[in-house]
């Protein structure tokens, strides 16, 4: 039997991630200024809870966010760019020279046996195309060293050709490293907002029992009055046509 494949989590709260920790930091708040009320309707409900409650949030608040997250992949991904465009450039070069080592109507077939398919890819820096394209080269190279040096390949250029591979993909495999890290750390900060969100939720249900006959205090429970509240705040406070920067989720 095959093994369930699970998917990332999507985020259940609607709303801006940092919104959704303002609203439950104030709806617990509200709880524990209401907690006789929750008390006298549920057992279960007492101050441990929201203490239990406050301590998820400032866990999920430091968790880190995006700009944290995508730093070190960012870094990597520029770090790449001189190294795959010295890969470009040897393989370059050595399309050269098997122009120079074997007849005209062999060139074609030739560079395509070197990985010239993959050339149009990794100019446009498709990582797993430059990949591609510097192991058939280096492939090639091995397999028609005599030809190629025939051609006027350099006899310092096989190593430089290797070296060049391998730094490349060195600095590869730490960028999707880091990428794949920021990907799980995404999955978490996202799962444990999601908690965040549910529990407040159920307690919000609640409280639409407990107050009832209060029209008022039943929308200091209410998720949706909360969020508009600090929305409209934000955006009544912002100056000038700048647009906000996005939600650092």
């Amino acid at each position: 039997m095959n093994a369930i494949l699970q998917s990332r989590p999507k985020r259940k709260y609607p709303c801006r991630q940092s919104e959704l920790f303002t609203i439950v930091q104030l709806g617990w708040t509200s709880y524990l200024q209401y907690l006789t009320a929750f008390s006298d309707f549920n057992d279960h409900y007492d101050a441990a809870l929201a203490t239990a409650r406050l301590a998820d949030l400032a866990n999920v608040r430091v968790m880190p966010d995006i700009y944290v997250r995508s730093a070190e992949h960012k870094i990597l991904r520029i770090q790449l760019l001189p190294l795959s465009n010295n890969c470009l450039i040897l393989w370059m070069d050595m399309s050269s020279y098997i122009r120079d080592a074997f007849p005209t109507d062999e060139y074609v077939d030739k560079r395509l046996a070197a990985g010239h398919a993959y050339y149009p890819g990794a100019l446009n820096h498709d990582w797993e195309q430059v990949s591609d394209l510097m192991s058939n080269g280096l492939q090639f190279l091995t397999d028609n060293t005599p030809q190629l040096t025939a051609g006027g390949m350099p006899a310092t250029f096989p190593d430089a050709f290797t070296g060049a591979r391998n730094a490349f993909m060195t600095g590869y495999a730490e960028y999707a490293q880091a990428l794949e890290e920021s990907r799980i750390l995404t999955d978490q900060r996202i799962t444990a907002s999601n908690i965040l969100f549910s529990d407040l939720r159920a307690m919000f249900a609640d409280a639409k029992r407990i107050f009832r006959q209060d029209a008022a205090l039943r929308l200091q429970f209410n998720f949706k009055q909360i969020h508009g509240m600090i929305s409209g705040y934000r955006y009544a406070h912002r100056r000038g046509p700048t647009t906000p920067p996005p939600d650092p989720e």
